[in-house]
Parts: C-alpha cells; sequence; structure tokens
C-alpha cells in the first residue's frame, strides 16, 4: 500500500482525502531518520518510486530508490532525466495531468512479471554503474591521487604523455610541469 514519508504538512489534507477511499489503503509515517529510510526501500517491496516534483536537483532520492532496485517514475525536471530513463522508469512532463499520471501508475502495474523484473534489474544497474558513492568515492580518490602523481612525479610513470588520454588535465598547467626526479 502506499507510503509516504515526511511532508507533515500535507498530512491532514491527503488524510481526508483517503479516508473518503476505503479501497485505498495507506500510512503516513512522518519524518524519519535517513538509514530507517534506506531500510524501508532495503527491506519492503515497493512496485514504483513517484517523485512528481516540480523544481529539483540531482534527485538523491531517486538513487535511493534504484538503488533497492525501485523503478521510478518522475517528472522531467533538473537532473531527473540524468537519472530516469524508459529502461529503469518513466520520465514524465512536469505539468502532466492528474489522468496522465494515473494511467502511466496504472500501465506500470499491468506489465508482465519479466518486464518489471528488467525494469527493476535496470534501475539497480543504473544506480550501481553511476550513482554508488562507495565505488565513486573510491574512483574519485584514485584519480586524484594519480592526478597528482603525473603532475608532480612525471617521470615515475613513464613521462607526462602517459595517462593524459584519460585524466583531464588543464593543457596550460600541464604544459609547464618539471619534474626533478
Amino acid at each position: 500500500f502506499p507510503v509516504t514519508i515526511g511532508l507533515e504538512e500535507l498530512k491532514k489534507a491527503a488524510q481526508l482525502f483517503l479516508e473518503a477511499k476505503p479501497a485505498i489503503q495507506f500510512d503516513f509515517v512522518g519524518s524519519l531518520p535517513h538509514d530507517q529510510i534506506i531500510d524501508f526501500l532495503q527491506e519492503n517491496y515497493i512496485d514504483l518510486f513517484i517523485n512528481v516534483s516540480e523544481t529539483e536537483g540531482l534527485p538523491v532520492s531517486i538513487m535511493e530508490a534504484m538503488s533497492a532496485q525501485i523503478p521510478c517514475l518522475a517528472t522531467n525536471v533538473g537532473g531527473s532525466a540524468e537519472i530516469v530513463n524508459k529502461e529503469n522508469g518513466y520520465l514524465m512532463p512536469v505539468d502532466l495531468s492528474e489522468q496522465q499520471l494515473w494511467e502511466k501508475i496504472w500501465q506500470h502495474y499491468q506489465l508482465p512479471t519479466e518486464e518489471s523484473q528488467k525494469m527493476r534489474f535496470a534501475a539497480y544497474k543504473t544506480w550501481e554503474e553511476k550513482y554508488n558513492a562507495q565505488k565513486n568515492y573510491r574512483s574519485f580518490a584514485n584519480r586524484l591521487i594519480l592526478l597528482c602523481i603525473v603532475l608532480f612525479f612525471p617521470c615515475f610513470i613513464g613521462g607526462k604523455s602517459h595517462f593524459l588520454e584519460w585524466l583531464i588535465i588543464d593543457p596550460c598547467i600541464y604544459n609547464h610541469i618539471n619534474c626533478s626526479c
């Protein structure tokens, strides 16, 4: 059943609306610490994560949902299009109507199990390849270390041009490196 985390100010209005619809089960859990939200996403089967923001940066909530193999439906605002695509979810126009939203949710609900599983795998794969913080931190740190080596000790790695193909270095700085080793 739908679960809403946060947005306490909308709780009363939504409760009034949903109480008039007995076929809809719902729960408002209020604000939760981040680790409890991640646990919830990981421990519960969620069919579809829905983010219909009118403005957005790079939505971490979508990344977190994908880390739990949850396909996402998001409005095409901010960085949502960098994360959500037709393989791992649905990217909707920012001015989508309630009818469009309902139709897309219903379309997802009717997916054959195999297609739903493919979408879940694609969501996880997107997170694993692009947004896995542990992997990205390690990769970033390694690139910084190699950049320092290239800049300050190029003779240890066979000259200046060895790593230039994959490290992006300002040519003005790179051309003025003098190694005294």
